[in-house]
């Protein structure tokens, strides 16, 4: 099944920083849909990697420079601790620890001894709390967590 989808139309639109990193070599998607993509976002950065993959791998050399580009673009400090953070009793932060380690809720339910509806329920108090929703909330929410891990952040009290 072929799809048709085009962002053509839009992309002139977008205006938030942004970087396409597109391998040279991708035989799914040629190299030259990259090159027309960052041509119609405006200030977008075009990234050529060295890799044949549509998906990267981190056994391939172009993964260091894929992660070297991408750490590069974005922000390097945040301003202050995240408030919010605060607000998070001590167990949704040993949750939240977890899922910023990359655990899923059945993993995190065995380690600390809980239901996975338990940690659901934890992992929604912390989304209201974070003012986060939709599928990226569990992605946003660890990152915001991990951010702000450095010592006495919110991870170590």
């Amino acid at each position: 099944m072929k799809y048709d989808l085009g962002v053509t139309d839009d992309a002139a639109a977008v205006r938030v920083p942004t970087l396409v990193l597109h391998a040279r070599g991708d035989a799914l998607v040629p190299f030259d849909e990259g090159r027309q993509l960052a041509a119609l976002v405006p200030d977008a950065r075009l990234v050529p990697l060295d890799s044949a993959n549509h998906i990267l791998l981190e056994a391939e050399p172009a993964w260091d420079d894929l992660r070297r580009e991408v750490t590069a673009f974005l922000p390097l400090v945040h301003a202050g601790r995240d408030a919010a953070l605060d607000d998070l009793s001590r167990r949704e932060r040993e949750v939240l620890t977890l899922v910023a380690d990359g655990e899923d809720n059945e993993r995190i339910a065995a380690a600390l001894h809980l239901s996975v509806r338990t940690v659901e329920r934890h992992l929604s108090n912390c989304y209201a709390k974070l003012g986060l929703t939709g599928r990226a909330a569990r992605v946003a929410a660890a990152t915001r967590f991990a951010r702000d891990a450095e010592p006495g952040g919110a991870r170590d009290s």
